[in-house]
């Protein structure tokens, strides 16, 4: 709806009455100057929108803002679902050690990038930050976990390395031995 004065807003809102007042309230409401749309929002109105002077064609602006791609491959944080990192978690460490009983057949890295739109794998399997990766399995020994963070731009790829022990089996208890 056009209104090209604020005497004549204020006319109209008192020729529908109070009753119909609320609903005309809703309709979008183009005005010839700001005044009229400031009258327009001590109103009530809820959509105003100002009109060139005269009639004139209003001009739409469309403004793209390009930001250059992030060059950042660090984690904030880096876990286990089981065992404990050591050192604990700094992002500048790209080397950790984990220890787990025999019990454990394998564990989830738990790493959340600092870009969110960095690019996160664990031994090769895509991952996402903050949630846990597919599970890595454990042999009795050494089983190296490597976390690979690529950068939004693709320059910059840093690779987190835990390495987790899990331990042999007790042969004092041959029950346990297959587990």
């Amino acid at each position: 709806m056009t209104v090209t004065s604020s005497e004549g807003l204020r006319n109209l809102l008192a020729m529908v009455g109070a009753a119909d007042a609320q609903a005309l309230k809703a309709v979008p409401l183009f005005v010839a100057h700001q005044r009229i749309a400031g009258e327009a929002r001590a109103l009530g109105f809820a959509e105003t929108v100002v009109t060139a002077p005269g009639g004139a064609p209003v001009k739409t602006y469309t403004i793209t803002i390009a930001r250059p791609p992030r060059a950042d491959a660090d984690l904030i944080d880096l876990a286990l679902t089981y065992g404990v990192l050591t050192p604990s978690f700094i992002s500048t460490t790209t080397s950790y050690t984990s220890a787990v009983d025999n019990a454990i057949a394998s564990v989830a890295v738990m790493a959340t990038s600092s870009d969110p739109l960095a690019l996160l794998s664990v031994n090769g399997t895509p991952a996402t930050s903050g949630q846990p990766s597919a599970p890595v399995a454990l042999a009795v020994g050494d089983t190296p976990i490597h976390t690979v963070v690529t950068s939004e731009d693709g320059a910059v790829i840093n690779t987190y390395t835990i390495t987790v022990t899990r331990a042999a089996a007790n042969p004092a208890n041959p029950a346990l031995a297959n587990l």
